[in-house]
């Protein structure tokens, strides 16, 4: 146990008063002793949006670490045998925030001085393994000038820790980096003034020296880890004497001096025999961790007093190097993926175990039989792979890494021919065995690992980053948060606090637009049906128009202008695009009533007092009633059949009776304003006159064409809601962009199907630019604010979205891509040309001067062709086209012979640059413009109107542009231009043409310089080529998957990375005092360690070690690495690429879709925003894409809705004549009796 053997009781805490706040107790409760998660989620819950209980789910009871909700999760206290779930509690929205909130206080801080310190333990390890006491090293001055740049930049470093504050963390860095450029800089200037002087034998002490103090480092921060589960008040020698209770500092360092190392030693062997008490060494990192730094300590202590032999210091430094670099592993816990891998290989390595626990005795049984065949030759003629029982033993396990000697077996064949047959049955079978069965086994059990643990992996990877944070709060103590206080904490927990709670699973109080929409609606509605039923109940209970007509306006005249002033939000949400209405005639409508009610009703008693105040009154209040009553039950999508039909139809009787009531309203009010009331007349200090009298005549002769017009309006909107409702651009982009609905965005989509001439709005949008069309929203949504993203490339699927895409593909998109795919063709031909022709002799310039001008007038030609380019008439083109090309290539062929004896080389250089740096131009502009499309102040570039500024093209854009691409490297761009994986190289290389071309035509690149730019960047240039395969029926689908597949690479090689550093130090280590060409330096080591993934193991370097020890050292290394390699991480690569691969097949066409769409939506922005005519949509030629066409499909669905009434008209006559004929028959029947 760690706790002392007497230790003081724990008081126990009592519950909160206030039953709504977080209890630290009852969350601890129901942890540890009831085991009954429900209680802590609900304690939990309480602290949703709430600063304050927030902060004390942050600092638990006390300040102490294991009194905090993290340390009861992480490390619960249950009785041995039980399994706690407590961990799953990580997932919760508050403890997230929680995590997040220490890891930006002072997790990540103490992170970056964890990994800091591991830097300089690395190094000095390393260099300890290489450097004598007795002799100066050969390379002294190269490790002195590496030591001494680490050590300064990582001081420097660890200095401004100090200064680091997260939210100014990209200032930190930026400062930090210039100061540390400075220092390095000033150090590699004057390093050869003070080396030479410098002794060697103070590097290697400084060295030592360093070393020994990390791993006290390390081993101190490791047993403050391990003793903070000891609660301060337990931390006693035990020891019951009045003198050490009077003196607890005594006591205190009686249980650190005396009792901790004992405890320590205790625990590390009761953990080796499977009775784990320390819940530290719950970590198998912890489990190595401890006995590495502890022997890192020892190590070094040694080398500062006595040191080791040359042979003691590379076996042991060798190993200790493996073991700490194998340790660093643990700092890619945090990594966004990589993290994912680590929990994911412990269960891997559980495989492996297993796999080598059943591969074990097959290693025995033919490292025996091997040694016996072979133990009967002479000494002379007996291989040297089989001599020994450990010769046999190593050859035997390469066999299972595919290096299989097949020397020593046909020697056999002079031995006697039986030995020969058995040799290689044992041989064959051994191979077949291991290589074809039991590696494809461990494949196996690895793939399903790896299939069913990653929704585990991605739990444990939180686990792993909690206990991070967790590892840094025992170490550095937990330090509580005051909400009430002005600290940089107190303002992070606000801000935390104050986030959306979509994506945490909180729900805002305030009500969302469409129910305070609902509400205003549904008021209004209210308001009409008041003043309607006050004037029905009027009319009713004096049976007279007139006397009605007299005092009706004292009656409702109040509550009428309040509920049509409030109709003015209906203006201002058509114009926000909270409803569908058009603006202009909405505004129009409402105010003539607001003309009516406040210029006529108000202004004129007169108006008011005559039965056509009543009929307008009337046939306001019978439109706005079903009206508002429409809007409001439409938002909760419960609107009655019967609804809809007054909604729509209502006004043909309503509307014509309304108008005469306006118009009878206006009239009445002439005499009086005849009179000259409301009027300005002049002289007057402004020289104006206006007479409401004429304004009021002008109102009645504008209503004379303005009533046709309005009820056209309102029948055609009539018609469309009778076949269906109409696709709005502004509903569809606020559905996207401001709910994150799909569904509501693919009901606007649905309006299509019945009004097919609405396809037309879908294509172009709302006019005014590409960024207002529905591609440009699905494929580049500007979220926002509170709005958690949805995945909109799902609505590319749509039908109505593969007809418009087919309509732009076959409008401008093809036609745009096949002039791209010509550009690119001539930038390949022209780049290889560049790098090829200056080493040329001038007898094989002829043939690629022919080859050059043969491609290059093809290539122009079809240029020429695409602007001619129509999908309708696709065929012609394409037979005049190749009629084109024919007649080109065979007039080159004519003038072939005169033009390559006439034309000089240098000719050929500038011409093939020049057109180089034309297609690099080209390129770039096409670029540029799909950048500059996102940004409002290079909109205008892209579209080059005349009000665009030089500034905005070629200063502003740019610089917009460098800033995005800047913040791509970091991740942080804003540009969904930077989603594509080829954009984010696209521009840089072309941009690096530019240079290049740039340099050939001024100042040309010597042959080496030439050679090495030229050809990464042609290699580059093919490998983007694959973008024009995204098209493509086929290899469209396998782009995106070996994008995704290229992730599980890199995620690899990251988890790799390790590995590979630490076998190439080994080794280097290992050979430095012998002649090996495939070590003789750091990069040939690195080189050769790299070739042992791929199978390339050289034995000879191994053999030549000659002294014992590190023969033996030397070998063991090498089975690890070549085991560690290529048996388990490739399978595990090999596991991840086929989870990938099984799950990614409709991910893969769904990301084909996307590509295509947008090929297309980077084609309109260089094309423009067009709208089609409406045969055009009604014609649709096959699709391009695909054998089989969506937008056949939309049609023949067309068609089937269209000759649905004919075929159900066709089956009831049918019955009808089954009908007759049974009646028949039974007529018949029944005369027959």
């Amino acid at each position: 146990m760690l706790s002392p053997p007497k230790p003081v009781p724990k008081v126990s805490s009592s519950f909160e008063d206030n039953p709504s706040s977080f209890s630290v107790s009852a969350f601890e409760m129901s942890i540890n002793e009831n085991g009954d998660l429900s209680r802590a989620v609900a304690e939990l819950d309480k602290c949703e949006g709430d600063p304050y209980e927030i902060a004390r789910v942050y600092n638990g009871i006390g300040g102490d670490v294991n009194q905090s909700p993290l340390f009861f999760i992480l490390q619960p206290n249950i009785r041995g045998g039980q399994v706690s779930n407590a961990k799953k509690l990580l997932e919760h929205p508050v403890m997230r925030k929680v995590i997040m909130m220490k890891w930006k206080i002072f997790g990540l801080r103490d992170y970056i001085e964890q990994l800091l310190m591991y830097c300089l333990l690395l190094m000095s390890m390393t260099l300890s393994v290489s450097l004598s006491h007795e002799r100066k090293s050969e390379k002294f001055n190269l490790q002195f000038l590496i030591w001494l740049n680490i050590t300064i930049a990582t001081v420097t470093t660890l200095i401004a820790l100090h200064y680091f504050r997260f939210t100014k963390r990209f200032l930190w860095c930026v400062i930090t980096m210039l100061v540390i450029g400075g220092e390095l800089t000033l150090l590699n200037l004057f390093y050869g003034l003070f080396v030479d002087d410098f002794p060697w034998i103070w590097f290697v002490w400084l060295n030592d020296i360093m070393l020994l103090l990390t791993s006290l480092y390390f081993l101190r921060f490791e047993l403050h880890e391990m003793f903070a589960e000891v609660a301060p008040h337990n931390r006693r020698s035990g020891i019951e004497n009045e003198w050490l209770l009077a003196h607890p500092a005594v006591d205190r360092a009686i249980y650190y001096c005396f009792y901790c190392p004992i405890a320590v030693i205790s625990q590390f062997l009761i953990m080796l025999v499977g009775g784990n008490e320390a819940k530290y060494f719950n970590s198998h990192f912890n489990k190595v961790q401890l006995p590495t730094f502890s022997m890192g300590v020892i190590y070094a202590l040694k080398e500062c007093t006595t040191p080791f032999d040359t042979d003691a210091r590379l076996v042991i430094g060798i190993l200790l190097t493996l073991l700490v670099w194998a340790l660093s592993l643990q700092y890619l816990e945090v990594h966004g993926t990589a993290g994912y891998l680590i929990p994911m290989m412990r269960g891997m390595l559980g495989d492996f175990l297993n796999f080598i626990a059943f591969y074990l005795p097959f290693q025995v049984a033919y490292t025996c039989a091997y040694y016996l065949l072979f133990q009967n030759q002479p000494d002379h003629q007996r291989p040297p792979t089989f001599d020994t029982i450990e010769h046999s033993f190593v050859t035997t396990f390469l066999v299972m890494l595919g290096q299989i000697q097949l020397g020593p077996f046909e020697k056999l064949r002079l031995q006697s021919k039986s030995a020969y047959v058995l040799g290689y049955f044992l041989l064959l079978t051994h191979a077949t065995i291991v290589i074809v069965m039991l590696l494809n086994v461990l494949v196996a059990m690895m793939a399903k690992t790896v299939d069913d643990g990653l929704d585990k992996a991605k739990l444990e990877a939180l686990m792993s980053f909690a206990e991070c944070v967790l590892r840094s709060e025992k170490t550095a103590g937990l330090r509580p948060i005051d909400p009430q206080d002005s600290s940089e904490e107190a303002k992070l927990l606000h801000e935390e606090s104050k986030e959306n709670g979509d994506d945490l699973g909180f729900h805002l109080d305030e009500q969302s637009t469409d129910k305070t929409i609902e509400e205003l609606k549904r008021e209004i509605c209210l308001g009409w049906a008041f003043v309607l039923v006050q004037t029905l109940q009027q009319l009713y209970a004096d049976k007279d128009i007139a006397a009605t007509s007299a005092k009706l306006w004292d009656v409702i005249g109040e509550p009428l202008k309040i509920v049509q002033t409030l109709a003015l939000m209906e203006v201002v949400h058509a114009l926000v695009g909270l409803v569908r209405s058009p603006v202009g005639s909405t505004f129009m409508q409402v105010s003539s009533r607001l003309w009516l009610v406040w210029a006529i009703n108000v202004l004129c008693p007169e108006s008011r007092t005559h039965w056509g105040f009543i009929l307008m009154v009337v046939s306001w209040g019978m439109v706005e009633v079903p009206r508002y009553s429409f809007y409001a039950l439409n938002l909760l999508d419960a609107v009655p059949d019967w609804l809809f039909f007054l909604r729509y139809h209502l006004f043909m009787v309503l509307y014509p009776s309304g108008v005469t009531g306006e118009v009878t309203c206006m009239i009445k009010a002439l005499p009086y304003l005849a009179t000259g009331a409301y009027s300005i007349t002049m002289p007057n200090p402004h020289n104006i006159a206006v007479s409401l009298f004429v304004v009021v005549l002008i109102v009645l002769v504008i209503y004379i064409p303005g009533l046709p017009i309005m009820y056209s309006h309102m029948n055609v909107q009539r018609k469309r809601e009778d076949n269906g409702s109409s696709f709005s651009f502004q509903q569809f982009r606020i559905a996207i962009e401001e709910k994150g609905d799909l569904e509501l965005a693919k009901r606007e989509l649905d309006c299509c199907f019945v009004n097919y001439d609405q396809v037309g709005d879908v294509y172009v949008g709302e006019g005014g630019g590409i960024r207002k069309t529905p591609l440009f929203v699905l494929l580049q949504p500007r979220w926002g604010e509170g709005v958690e993203p949805v995945d909109t490339h799902k609505l590319l699927d749509h039908p109505i979205m593969q007809l418009v895409l087919t309509l732009k593909w076959q409008h401008f998109g093809l036609q745009n891509y096949m002039e791209q795919l010509f550009v690119y063709a001539l930038l390949l031909l022209t780049m290889a040309y560049s790098i090829a022709l200056q080493a040329v002799a001038v007898d094989e310039l002829k043939s690629l001067l022919a080859l050059w001008l043969y491609v290059v007038s093809t290539i122009f030609v079809g240029l020429v062709a695409v602007r001619f380019f129509n999908y309708k008439h696709r065929v012609t083109w394409g037979m005049f086209s190749l009629l084109a090309f024919i007649v080109t290539i065979v007039v080159l062929s004519q003038l072939m012979n005169k033009i390559t004896q006439n034309v000089p080389k240098l000719w050929l250089l500038w011409c093939n640059d020049i057109l180089l740096g034309l297609a690099s131009v080209y390129l770039i502009s096409c670029e540029y413009r799909e950048l500059a499309s996102e940004f409002s102040a290079a909109a205008r570039t892209v579209r080059m109107r005349s009000d665009s500024t030089l500034g905005e093209k070629f200063a502003v854009t740019p610089l917009v542009i460098l800033k995005e691409f800047i913040l791509m490297l970091f991740g942080l761009q804003h540009a969904k231009y930077f989603d594509s994986h080829f954009n984010k190289v696209q521009m840089p290389i072309y941009l690096s043409l530019l240079v290049y071309v740039g340099f050939e035509l001024i100042s040309p690149w010597d042959e080496s310089a030439r050679m090495y730019f030229g050809v990464i960047l042609l290699v580059l240039l093919w490998i983007l080529s694959l973008e024009f395969l995204e098209l493509h029926g086929t290899a469209g689908y396998l782009i995106p998957m070996i994008a995704g597949m290229l992730g599980d690479v890199v995620n690899f090689l990251i988890f790799y990375a390790p590995f590979q550093f630490a076998f190439t130090c080994a080794y280097y280590l290992l050979f430095q005092n012998h002649s090996e060409p495939g070590y003789r330096t750091l990069s040939h080591t690195f080189v050769t360690t790299l070739l042992v993934m791929f199978g390339q193991i050289d034995l000879e370097p191994f053999e030549n070690l000659g002294d014992y020890p590190t023969y033996i050292l030397g070998y063991i290394i090498l089975l690890a690495h070549a085991t560690i390699v290529i048996v388990m991480l490739l399978n595990v690569l090999v596991a991840m690429m086929a989870k990938t691969v099984d799950g990614g097949l409709e991910i893969a066409k769904l990301q084909a879709s996307v590509s295509f769409a947008q090929c297309v939506l980077r084609s309109e922005k260089n094309y423009g925003v067009k709208r089609l005519p409406r045969s055009t949509i009604f014609n649709v030629p096959d699709q391009p894409k695909n054998e089989t066409s969506e937008s056949t499909q939309i049609e023949q669905l067309r068609k089937e809705m269209e000759n649905t009434n004919d075929i159900v008209m066709k089956q009831v006559e049918k019955i009808d004549t089954l009908h007759n004929k049974i009646l028949e028959l039974l007529q018949a029947q029944k005369k027959h009796k």
